[in-house]
């Protein structure tokens, strides 16, 4: 083959792996704008992959053409330009994510406090005990925690973000949890150290908590969705101590339904109240959905009250538009499976082991952001 047929063929290849990726995604920067002109198309796609072959391009910038930051400029560079060109990725692996837009955390009109998102507070906190929050989320670094149960997250400051179940956990470092794998992915706000079930940091019992779901597509089971889970023991679910597991979950379902959940042993459950919610329709797809759920003692400690939030319209602006959907009320009239353990099936849980966790149920893949739980002042 003589030098211009060389040529030549070279410049087919690099024409056909253009057109076979032009169906693929990018991510935002100066990285990937090889030709300097301030925007990113398929003509830098087109002289990376001419650097690539040797042509040696002219107004070709290499230092922003290593989009996949693995130390050298190759064809996988100009299929990500052109995914980014398409519009099917948002970001190159190289880049620090984008963080996430977040409301300002100041005061709403009203004069209610807010959480460290911008979010309304229903309830006021009490003093001087620490609010988690998930702000660590966006810190510019993607990471996933799967495989061992109990992994924490490293950049959690507070080092109580911990991955339980089976699945993923991944921290997008741009705001977002994707949580998925199928199974039971959860995400354990857990203040006790390493597996002890003694002194934790912070007993987590009367609390507000705040999140923001989105189900993706209509995969998962029926009953899972933005399940919220709080008075769990921290090993209650893990079979080490089934009746340590005293869970009063809020569920807004897949199906449609929201309703409030108890498990006084791991793993019977039963229902205290349910109702349909959307029309009847399922939960929907794609769209953020605020969700709070406020849990707190009443009558001198007797009895707990349960209560579910939700913000179906504004995305968190302006604090959230809050709707109470859900209320009920364990008052001894609750039962439980609890065989062999040391209390009753209408067993009350006033007290509880501490913990606080999210959980979902075959799902590839669901987010999650702006993710609180704070102790408040309600109830008595």
């Amino acid at each position: 083959m003589n030098r211009a047929q060389n040529r030549r063929s070279k410049e087919r290849i690099i024409t056909l792996c253009i057109f076979l990726f032009l169906s693929i995604p990018v991510f935002s920067a100066s990285l990937g704008d090889v030709d300097s002109n301030s925007s990113i198309d398929i003509v830098d796609a087109l002289l990376v992959a001419q650097h690539y072959v040797g042509l040696n391009p002219g107004q070709f910038d290499s230092s922003a053409a290593d989009v996949d930051a693995n130390s050298s400029i190759d064809i996988v560079d100009a299929l990500l330009i052109a995914q980014y060109y398409v519009g099917l990725i948002d970001r190159f692996p190289g880049e620090t994510a984008t963080p996430l837009p977040t409301p300002s955390p100041t005061t709403v009109p009203g004069g209610n406090e807010v959480d460290a998102f911008g979010i309304t507070n229903l309830y006021p906190d009490i003093p001087g005990v620490q609010e988690w929050n998930s702000l660590h989320w966006n810190n510019g670094i993607e990471r996933t925690l799967s495989g061992s149960a109990g992994t924490r997250d490293p950049y959690d400051p507070t080092g109580w973000s911990q991955y339980r179940g089976n699945g993923f956990l991944t921290f997008t470092g741009s705001g977002l949890l994707l949580m998925g794998g199928g199974g039971e992915p959860r995400i354990y706000i857990n203040p006790y150290e390493g597996s002890t079930e003694t002194n934790p940091e912070v007993f987590w019992k009367n609390v507000e908590v705040s999140v923001y779901y989105m189900r993706i597509g209509t995969d998962g089971a029926n009953w899972g969705g933005c399940i919220i889970g709080a008075r769990s023991g921290p090993n209650g679910h893990t079979g080490t101590n089934p009746c340590t597991a005293t869970t009063y979950y809020a569920r807004l379902r897949h199906d449609g339904k929201i309703d409030f959940e108890k498990e006084l042993m791991h793993s019977p459950s039963t229902v205290g109240i349910s109702q349909t919610y959307w029309g009847g329709n399922p939960l929907p797809s794609d769209r953020w959905i605020g969700m709070k759920y406020c849990i707190y003692n009443i009558d001198n400690n007797q009895h707990v009250k349960l209560e579910m939030y939700l913000d179906t319209t504004s995305n968190g602006a302006n604090g959230g538009t809050w709707e109470k959907v859900l209320e009920f009320t364990d008052d001894g009239n609750w039962a439980a499976p609890a065989d062999g353990c040391s209390f009753p099936d209408t067993y009350i849980v006033t007290e509880g082991g501490g913990v606080v966790f999210i959980r979902n149920t075959n799902i590839a893949e669901a987010r999650y952001k702006w993710f609180t739980v704070r102790e408040i002042q309600a109830g008595n």
